[in-house]
């Protein structure tokens, strides 16, 4: 009867030791699974960050082209600075963000001021 009685706690025992084996692996691949969603995220908007940043330096670079642009035209037809001389605009804070840039005709300038 002890010997029934022990064989059965250790089976008992088993299938504890069994379950636990099985919640430990589900526990394991489910983190695995969280990490690999986690890592794939965070690629994801890694490269979103980076195309973001290229598309700001893209405007910048545009944004840049079209001042000089406009400088040399205002140049041209005012008989002002030419290349190479400090050519003094004003354009606001509010201009640049919404992308408004007065024709060169209008005395654009660029300072560090606000304008707001």
């Amino acid at each position: 009867m002890i010997a029934e009685s022990e064989l059965h706690a250790a089976k008992a025992l088993e299938n504890t030791a069994q379950r636990l084996e099985q919640q430990i692996a589900a526990f394991e691949k489910l983190h695995a699974d969280e990490l690999q969603r986690f890592e794939q995220q965070l690629t994801a908007y890694r490269r979103l960050q980076n195309d973001e940043l290229r598309a700001l330096r893209d405007q910048l670079e545009q944004l840049a082209s079209d001042i000089a642009a406009l400088a040399q035209r205002a140049a041209a037809e005012t008989g002002a600075p030419t290349e190479g001389e400090p050519v003094q605009l004003t354009l606001s804070r509010r201009d640049f963000i919404t992308g408004h840039i007065p024709s060169a005709g209008s005395g654009l300038a660029l300072s560090a001021g606000r304008h707001d």
